[in-house]
Parts: structure tokens; sequence; C-alpha cells
């Protein structure tokens, strides 16, 4: 998969000339920890507008050990896992996430962090966000959407090959 990121220039350049390098979002809201894309270099482009940026970067991801919350069944271990931890998450990260159960990046982040054993195994996450846009005029009258996008969330540098800037 092609994914598409947009940041400043420095951290953009060092992504390119150093493999073992992430820009990395401390996140709690979506996908948790780690380096944001998109599959469309149209959202790339719409980021880097609205947010500022300077450049559009883009990498072939590979998805082969991604953790993909647009499965009902990967949420339902998930969330299976993230319960059976509970108590001991709410004692020890109470104080570093005091919103941990409205937020699912804090619920990935204290799982990666407290369930490594299970976790480390997933080097990408992939989730799907509804955007408050217009809808697009061609799905006008269908079950499709041009809102809803896929977001990919690398955790580990080496899923993020052939790097180049757009």
């Amino acid at each position: 998969m092609n994914g598409f990121h947009a940041n400043d220039k420095t951290r953009c350049e060092k992504f390119l000339s150093d493999y073992s390098y992430l820009i990395i979002s401390k996140d709690t809201e979506f996908l948790g920890n780690g380096m944001y894309f998109w599959e469309q270099l149209s959202r790339a482009e719409w980021w880097l507008k609205e947010k500022h940026k300077d450049v559009i970067v883009s990498a072939e991801i590979i998805t082969d050990a991604m953790l993909d919350l647009n499965d009902p069944a990967v949420c339902s271990r998930i969330q299976h896992l993230y319960e059976r931890i509970g108590s001991a998450v709410r004692n020890r990260y109470i104080k570093k996430y005091p919103k941990m159960d409205m937020q699912t990046g804090v619920k990935l982040n204290v799982l990666f962090e407290m369930c490594s054993f299970y976790m480390d195994a997933y080097k990408v996450v992939r989730g799907t966000r509804v955007y408050d846009t217009e809808e697009s005029l061609f799905l006008a009258n269908s079950k499709l959407s041009s809102r809803a996008v896929d977001i990919y969330c690398i955790r580990t540098p080496e899923v993020a090959t052939k790097r180049v800037r757009v």
C-alpha cells in the first residue's frame, strides 16, 4: 500500500534519509502513537494546507503485520484483551491517560505498552475515520461515501519502504 504523509520539511527530510526514523505522533484519539499515512494523495494535500505543513512524503507501507480495526472480529479480540487487563490498566495508567476509556488511541497505547507479548506482532494499525466534509456529488443517493477514509498508523520504521518526496 502506498501511503502519504504531510509534515514539516526538516522531519520529512530525515524520514527520507534515515530508514530508522519515523515522524511519531503522540496520539490518544485515533490509532495510538506512530506515524500516520493516508492512501489518497488528496488527503495529504488537504492536511498540508489545513495544518500549514511544508512537504508531502510517500512510502510503501508493508501491511502484513496489520491490526485492522475495520474488522469486527479483530476489534472484538482487542476489546476482550483490554477488558482482561482493565483493573491493572486503571491502577497503573489512570494519571498518564485520564480519558483512557473514551479514546481508542489511549486504549491502543496502553495495550501496546502492557501486552507487548501479543501486540508487538502488529507493526501497522488501520482504522477508518469519517470526516465531516461535504459528500461527493458523484456518490449522492448511494450507500457509498467519500467521507470515510482509511488511516494507517505505522509503529516501526521497517514497514515504511521506498520512501520518496511527492
